[in-house]
């Protein structure tokens, strides 16, 4: 059995390396959930950018799984110094938003991320604030308040998916865009 450090080595930042493998073993055998984990805190950039990867496929695929981790997917998002690990974390707990007994934290850690330095954290961030908001009708005005606040983001990409979810979360039977949307 491979050590799943040694798959996450894979290739570099530029790439997916075996994430996708990494996340189908786990998917398979969810006992090894624990020794993916850790690899989000490991000092090579590479293996927590592909563990990062592989832990957000998980989270689309079965977000129950990444529920218990919320904290540590919120720690990830505010703090790595890799644009690629924050924006993976941000997705994942868009992922979750419907597992969540508690939305607050994520929700508290995706707002955060609007002001992030990266223009693809920040989308990523609004489109898992529309899933909390969905998810969790009692923090969508305050996410709607929060997404016009930075309604005049400098990056026309993340501008337009800002005015996009602030529609979204008020017309909550709208489909999302096809483009927002992962398939499993």
């Amino acid at each position: 059995m491979e050590k799943i450090t040694d798959l996450l080595k894979s290739g570099d930042l530029r790439t997916d390396g075996n994430a996708d493998q990494v996340a189908e073993l786990v998917l398979k055998d969810t006992k090894r959930l624990t020794e993916l984990l850790p690899c989000l805190d490991h000092p090579d950039s590479v293996i927590r950018a592909h563990a990062a990867h592989a832990i957000e496929v998980i989270a689309r695929v079965n977000p129950d799984l990444m529920v218990g981790e919320t904290r540590r997917l919120i720690l990830r998002a505010e703090s790595d110094a890799y644009p690629i690990v924050r924006w993976h974390m941000a997705m994942a707990m868009g992922h979750m938003a419907g597992q969540l007994k508690d939305a607050v934290p994520a929700t508290e850690a995706l707002l955060g991320r609007l002001k992030d330095t990266s223009p693809l954290v920040r989308s990523w961030s609004v489109y898992s604030l529309v899933a909390m908001g969905r998810n969790h009708p009692e923090q969508a005005a305050r996410i709607i308040t929060a997404l016009r606040n930075h309604g005049k983001d400098h990056s026309p990409a993340v501008r337009s998916r800002i005015t996009r979810a602030v529609t979204l979360l008020q017309f909550a039977d709208m489909p999302l865009p096809g483009s927002w949307i992962k398939n499993k």
